[in-house]
């Protein structure tokens, strides 16, 4: 019964965390993660689903998937497939924003004012950066042309 329960709770959270941003697999969503969740923006899950991208949630290890890392890793984006995988014992929210952050440095990066450009030089500390707009639902508006930038691109790609 308490397993039902905690499914039911992770699910509902997920759920309402973000309509937009589907996990395959099994997450335990916390209401921390539903809270990050819900600070991305559909123009970019929407545009993420639209490229054929998909989030997978894993129990194997992530490090040696593509490349030897020498770490542990909780999250990977891998850009030609368009696919987000998601370690277990993750922090859910934080990982599916930097995720995604790597996606949309790699797909509007292009796009971006000479201005944006040059504040964003490394794809880490955007994905950081990024991560903690979503965590902290704040106000930037660099990141929010790049959500511009995402939402003129899925409408291109309709």
């Amino acid at each position: 019964m308490r397993l039902i329960l905690a499914c039911a709770v992770s699910l509902f959270l997920c759920i309402n965390a973000h309509a937009a941003v589907q996990i395959e697999g099994n997450p335990t969503i916390t209401e921390t993660d539903a809270a990050t969740i819900k600070n991305i923006p559909d123009s970019v899950t929407d545009l993420f689903h639209q490229k054929g991208g998909r989030i997978l949630y894993v129990s194997a290890p992530l490090e040696h998937r593509y490349e030897d890392f020498g770490y542990t890793v909780y999250g990977l984006y891998h850009a030609p497939t368009h696919r987000i995988y998601i370690r277990n014992g993750a922090e859910v929210g934080g990982i599916v924003a930097h995720e995604l952050a790597h996606f949309l440095w790699c797909e509007t990066r292009p796009s971006w004012a000479a201005d944006v450009r040059a504040r964003f030089t490394d794809p880490e500390e955007f994905a950081e950066t990024y991560c903690d707009y979503c965590r902290f639902g704040g106000t930037d508006a660099a990141i929010e042309s790049i959500h511009m930038t995402a939402e003129k691109l899925l409408e291109r790609g309709k």
